[in-house]
């Protein structure tokens, strides 16, 4: 893949806006609250060394990262992962949708077909000239407006697209008889009819079994609009026959809490069925799901996660306690229901106004969840909180078995905050979820694949002191049990082409021999990401969005966004191979950096380098091994040349021209120095 052009833009690209809710109630007024976290500094840093280990972002052989598309519109992927990659029913094609957000500022879904035989992608997107060949059009052609929220299906020969359009009232449904073949059959599926008199409803996700369409949706509480009293009622509607036609809508009345409805939001619910076996899981603070086990008949709520939460109270203390931000879901082929969430500790004061909020930007977690489990409440976090003096006693959230922090890459056995953290680093469109979140799900054959995003730990930061996150895959091998976070993780957006950094003078903050910067050549950020409904092929598919910079509270770009498409063979989720993420120079917990080092010369080179043994301690250093990695971490050999008292050769001079690193082990320690190729 071509590296990204887009990193000789200007920094005055570079925006950030006032913070733009994820729903339409969340965040009226926020404040931040700080507490005591463990922060490293130079005194502290120097008992930590970074771990040399498998970063686990690239497998062997082959392409596997596509750009499939582009867009300028994000604000559809704020929060929850939806239903918007799938495979066909024959295993052959697989698709993938998004908001697409052209120049002119007019929305609409984009799909892009991957076919498998040939392993390429119907569009195919070039981060250079950011062009996409053929042209990528807007499934909604016909319709007034600027559609959005686009959701895809097959069904057992078609395809469906479903958006919503508040310029035409409702849902845009597209289908077509036959998969990928003729034009779409478009037309509109009006909503209830609202206080204001309007039909509008909008974001959907969809899940379709052969023929059945299982559709989940809310009403539009713009101008002040109810349904049923309540201001974004959650609706079920299903089709039997492909889309053509729907059933008449449902609400979950009398299934749901009061406070579930009268509190429920856009983009709060995920959507998955295995038969006639459906899940609806949903957020509000707590964590619940709903379940059918005749195809959507009747319904039964189950709680996940019990919290007391209310938005609207007023002259009392609620919480603090950790709030679910972000949910997924998956059935397993024992029938089992998996669950994942985001939280984000919060409280709301008794002086608070509706729908205003306090949030702790560094108390954050993934948990994980499945129905043999005990329902989790807040009473298991072990929060301690001292209301007069607003100061905490005890944390627990982090101790609960089935706990997730961001992934950690110097490793430490925590995820660490350094000194001089502001939560401005977290852009504002990570505060409303946390700084772990949008999580996704498939339970297949004993093992849970688990996609989440998240920032990475400083140093790795942006030029404009804000983090970047990334896209990130653990696997359970005993069906959700247990997770191993640290060994099991895949880095799925850690490709040299858009993640990459020369680590060989990293070094503790207080030693003074070395430079403790990291070198950036590629530092992208990759998020908003989402993942195939099943395992098919025995290959995952991934999407997600691609920016050069973290992505500021904006709803519109000037410049587009990639889409990108990852798709690896199933047995490596968890177990990647290749390239070592420390391999470019990190040093180990068992090694120590040289404080005298050896010397390369000539560097650059054309093809043979001498490697002089400086003493040390007035000791001649003895050489161990050398080894030759590319930038890609890919190892070399080299050919081993002259060796006198004092000196080695080493002759790359059949190695392509590029940028080298030599790892050299000696009885005192590793040093890794970077050599340039003529």
């Amino acid at each position: 893949m071509k590296k990204p052009l887009f990193f000789i833009l200007s920094f005055a690209f570079y925006i950030a806006l006032s913070a733009q809710p994820y729903t339409s109630k969340d965040f009226k007024d926020v404040k931040v609250k700080f507490r005591n976290t463990t922060i490293f500094n130079n005194t502290t840093e120097v008992e930590y060394v970074p771990t040399h280990r498998t970063a686990q972002h690239a497998p062997k052989g082959g392409d596997y990262l596509y750009g499939i598309g582009e867009t300028r519109y994000i604000t559809a992927t704020h929060a929850n992962a939806r239903n918007t990659i799938n495979w066909s029913p024959d295993g052959k094609t697989c698709a993938a949708t998004w908001t697409y957000g052209d120049k002119n500022n007019v929305r609409g879904t984009a799909v892009n077909y991957f076919d498998f035989t040939t392993k390429t992608w119907k569009h195919n997107y070039d981060m250079d000239t950011q062009q996409v060949t053929p042209p990528l059009e807007r499934v909604e052609q016909s319709v007034l407006g600027s559609p959005e929220w686009g959701s895809h299906v097959f069904t057992k020969k078609g395809e469906c697209v479903i958006s919503h359009s508040t310029a035409d009232g409702g849902m845009v449904i597209n289908y077509r008889e036959t998969r990928e073949v003729g034009e779409w059959t478009q037309y509109i599926l009006l909503g209830p009819t609202l206080s204001n008199g309007k039909t509008e409803i909008i974001c959907p996700t969809t899940f379709a079994v052969g023929d059945t369409i299982h559709l989940v949706c809310v009403t539009n509480c713009a101008e002040g609009a109810t349904y049923n009293n309540y201001t974004m009622c959650p609706l079920y509607y299903r089709s039997l026959d492909g889309g053509k036609t729907w059933e008449e809508v449902r609400t979950f009345e009398g299934i749901m809490t009061e406070q579930d409805l009268e509190e429920s939001g856009a983009d709060r619910y995920v959507l998955t069925a295995r038969g006639n076996h459906v899940v609806i899981a949903y957020i509000n603070g707590s964590a619940a799901y709903l379940e059918s086990l005749d195809g959507g008949d009747t319904w039964e709520r189950h709680s996940v996660y019990d919290t007391e939460w209310s938005s609207s109270s007023t002259g009392v203390w609620v919480g603090p306690t950790m709030y679910a931000t972000t949910i997924a879901t998956a059935i397993g082929d024992d029938d089992k229901v998996h669950i994942a969430f985001s939280a984000q500790m919060r409280h709301r004061e008794p002086g608070d106004e509706r729908d205003s909020l306090t949030y702790y930007p560094t108390l954050c977690g993934l948990y994980t969840w499945n129905d043999a489990q005990p329902i989790m409440t807040h009473a298991d976090l072990n929060l301690d909180y001292d209301y007069d003096t607003q100061t905490w006693r005890s944390l627990g959230y982090d101790l609960m078995p089935n706990f997730m922090d961001a992934p950690d890459i110097l490793g430490f056995e925590r995820f660490k905050w350094w000194e001089g953290f502001d939560p401005k680093m977290l852009t504002p469109n990570y505060n409303n979820v946390g700084y772990i979140s949008h999580p996704r799900l498939i339970a297949e054959k004993g093992k849970v694949y688990l996609m989440y995003s998240a920032i990475l730990e400083q140093p790795l930061i942006s030029p404009t002191n804000e983090f970047f996150r990334g896209v990130f895959l653990t696997v359970s091998f005993d069906n959700g049990t247990t997770y191993n976070q640290k060994e099991r993780t895949s880095w799925l957006s850690y490709h040299p082409d858009l993640f990459w950094c020369d680590w060989s003078k990293y070094c503790h903050l207080t030693d003074s021999t070395h430079n403790n910067g990291i070198e950036i050549y590629n530092l992208t950020e990759n998020c908003y990401p989402t993942m195939a409904t099943n395992v098919t092929n025995n290959t995952l598919v991934f999407t997600w969005l691609n920016d050069i910079w973290p992505f500021p509270d904006t709803t519109w770009f000037d410049w587009p966004l990639a889409v990108f498409s990852l798709i690896i063979p199933a047995k490596d989720a968890g177990n990647y191979y290749s390239t070592d993420m420390w391999v470019n120079g990190c040093v180990g917990v068992d090694e120590k950096m040289l404080s005298v080092n050896p010397r390369v010369y000539p560097n650059p080179t054309t093809g043979v380098l001498n490697l002089i043994q400086k003493p040390f301690n007035n000791e001649q250093l003895t050489i161990n091994n050398i080894e030759i990695f590319d930038i890609y971490g890919r190892k070399h050999e080299g050919a081993k040349g002259r060796k006198g008292e004092n000196t080695n050769e080493i002759n790359i001079s059949h190695l392509p021209a590029g940028l080298y690193f030599l790892k050299i082990t000696t009885k005192n320690g590793v040093f890794v120095e970077k050599v340039i190729k003529n």
